[in-house]
This record gives C-alpha cells, sequence and structure tokens, in this order.
C-alpha cells in the first residue's frame, strides 16, 4: 500500500528470519512456491489524525505603501517586521531615522511630530520571516498479513513465533521511518493447507505517517518589491 511501510516491514521480517528462511524466500505480495517462504500483504487501513504545520522560515525584506492621513504620526504595518531598521521613503525622498520609532512587536510606527498636514502617501521597507514551505501529516492505521508457509508444522511454528516476538516485543522499533507502531493482533498458527505444506497467517496492526510538503513562493498579498536576504 505505501511502499516505504512495506519496504520497511519486508526488511525486519529479513532480519529476525535470518537463520531461518532465505531473504529472497521473504517478500510482499502473494507466498511463494519455494518453501520455505514468508509474504507480507496490506490488507487495508484507515485514516487517523491530520496536522499542518510550518517547515522553516527565511528572512525576506518587502515593501509596503499607505497614506499617512494629515496631522497623523501613527502607522500599523501589515506584518511585524522581525528586525531593525525599517526605512520609511516619501515622494521628497527618504525620512530621517531620528523623526520615528519602530515597535518591532506591535508592528507600528510612530513619528515624533506629524510629517505634513495633508495627506502623505509613504513606502516602507523592512524585514520579515516567511514560510518557505507548509508541512503536511497525515497518520494512518494500516492493517498487514504475514502468512509463514514451510514443510513442517515445526519449521511454521518457529518463524512464527520468531515474527511475534520481532513485532510484540519491538513495536517501536521503526518509529519514524515512517512506522511509529507495530501492533500484533492474531495469529492462526499450524493449518495444514496440503501434505507437504503448512501455513500459518498472523495479523498486525501499523501506524504509520505520511508527511508533504507544499512549497511558498515570496509574498505577493501586499508587497511591491522584495529583496531577498543572505542565508
Amino acid at each position: 500500500m505505501i511502499p516505504e511501510v512495506n519496504d520497511t516491514m519486508v526488511e525486519r521480517l529479513r532480519q529476525c528470519l535470518a537463520d531461518r528462511i532465505p531473504a529472497d524466500h521473504i517478500r510482499y505480495g502473494t507466498p511463494g512456491r519455494s518453501l520455505p517462504t514468508v509474504s507480507i500483504l496490506c490488507t487495508g487501513f484507515t485514516p487517523g489524525e491530520a496536522s499542518i504545520g510550518s517547515a522553516g522560515v527565511k528572512k525576506e525584506r518587502v515593501e509596503e505603501t499607505c497614506t499617512l492621513k494629515g496631522g497623523a504620526t501613527n502607522l500599523k504595518l501589515s506584518v511585524n517586521p522581525v528586525e531593525a531598521p525599517v526605512r520609511v521613503e516619501s515622494s521628497a525622498g527618504p525620512v530621517d531615522p531620528s523623526l520615528f520609532k519602530v515597535n518591532l512587536s506591535a508592528g507600528a510606527v510612530s513619528f515624533y511630530a506629524p510629517l505634513a498636514k495633508t495627506a502623505t502617501d509613504l513606502t516602507l521597507s523592512y524585514n520579515i520571516d516567511r514560510s518557505v514551505a507548509e508541512r503536511r501529516v497525515l497518520t494512518l492505521n494500516l492493517q498487514y498479513r504475514i502468512i509463514v508457509a514451510a514443510k513442517s508444522i515445526d519449521d511454521v511454528n518457529g518463524s512464527t513465533i520468531a515474527i511475534v516476538r520481532e513485532f510484540a516485543f519491538n513495536p517501536d522499533e521503526n518509529s519514524g521511518k515512517p512506522i511509529e507502531t507495530v501492533r500484533f493482533i492474531r495469529c492462526d498458527a499450524g493449518a495444514e493447507e496440503a501434505a507437504d505444506r503448512y501455513m500459518s497467517t498472523l495479523a498486525f496492526e501499523v501506524a504509520a505517517s505520511l508527511e508533504h510538503e507544499i512549497e511558498f513562493g515570496p509574498l505577493d498579498r501586499f508587497a511591491i518589491s522584495r529583496e531577498k536576504l543572505p542565508g
């Protein structure tokens, strides 16, 4: 069902059965004809929790234009700057930084005195932290069936017990790879299929997580121009 989970489960089976069954006799899919053999198959899954988070941020310089009303002294920026300086420019040129102060946490610019009696168009440039990608995580509960087949009931039972010990006693062995836990459900052991072929069937539930990242481009909601910062 999910190649990364399938491959991890097959590898764990090959490791725990290394002294019992050849590696090429342990595979994902239907049981092989050459005995002994072990096959594993995902028979279904149910969705679990989903989450969305940031996959990292970087600094980006943005510009926005606004109009300062005549006699007004305060401006609210669209996004809070992450660091100084904040550059303010009017049609007459750059505004002297000594004429205003910046509250980074509030994203506000306050002038010590009105710049003009009439409305003034200003361009402000500053650095922000921008998410570069969104990480989406979906957890799944997958049902797996493992079939063990061999020429003798003793060989079947021995391999079956080895598998149960591997997954039941080490449920978190592959945590985050993308398997979180493996839970042993049941075993139907020792069923005779033919005179020279014995089988057992084991059921496991695997909790796994899938991650997907969506990259974001530069902010365009209010930016007129931008300059990427080093690093």
